[in-house]
């Protein structure tokens, strides 16, 4: 089966299950014509109908529910490098949003093509018209520190150092969560470069931006929200 023949069947199936009451009335009377908004679980147990609605969205996601223990699982998986395990899952990740893309694309086809208004609509659609345009916004931060290099990272912030006259600096650690670790022997060197490096942290997507005290000194904490 092609690619895209798999994921209409998949999706046809996954708007069967999350088709809900609040268009009760004109789906009931529209049922003959468009069958593909029935929903088998609509009066069924909400656990239950919550467990196959992650089962289809498990499908979508090559079978597995994206959660902190697949994370730990991929992280910790020795059959692959780190280079293949992001060469591979960008090339997923890739071909998962050319099928966002397309649909959405369809969407907005059927919006224009059929005259509809945004009021028109199901009350959560607009709800969640508006989070898939905030998580894109997220997506991109995601894009952007793919795309940095923490070499020329660290080289920006040893030349800021060294700009900013700072004696203290201690070394530049990385963090799990994308962030960083700038170490000073001194925490007031430490909120100096804070107050001083805070536009040119925020262009690097920066958000969190924090100089606290250290056993050994103080830390410039770098995170990304």
């Amino acid at each position: 089966m092609q690619l895209e023949s798999k994921y209409l069947k998949k999706l046809s199936e996954l708007i069967k299950t999350l088709a809900t009451e609040e268009d009760g009335a004109a789906a009931g009377n529209t049922t003959a014509a468009f069958d593909i908004y029935q929903t088998p679980f609509s009066f069924s147990n909400g656990k239950k109908q919550k467990k196959k609605q992650d089962k289809k969205l498990a499908d979508l996601a090559h079978g597995q529910i994206v959660s902190e223990n697949r994370w730990l699982e991929m992280r910790n998986n020795a059959e692959y490098s780190p280079k293949q395990k992001i060469g591979l899952g960008i090339r997923e990740v890739r071909k998962q949003i050319d099928e966002i893309e397309k649909f959405m694309k369809w969407y907005g086809m059927l919006k224009h093509e059929n005259n509809l208004s945004n009021e028109s609509f199901w009350k959560r659609t607009n709800s969640h018209i508006y989070k898939i345009k905030e998580r894109l916004g997220r997506l991109g931060n995601y894009v952007n520190e793919l795309q940095q290099d923490p070499k020329q990272f660290r080289k920006d912030m040893e030349s800021l150092i060294q700009k900013y006259g700072l004696q203290t600096y201690d070394e530049i650690k990385s963090l799990q969560n994308g962030g960083y670790a700038i170490l000073f022997k001194d925490v007031k060197e430490a909120v100096r470069m804070r107050n001083l490096g805070r536009p040119i942290f925020k262009a690097y997507g920066f958000e969190d931006i924090n100089a606290k005290s250290t056993l050994k000194g103080g830390a410039l904490i770098l995170k990304k929200i």
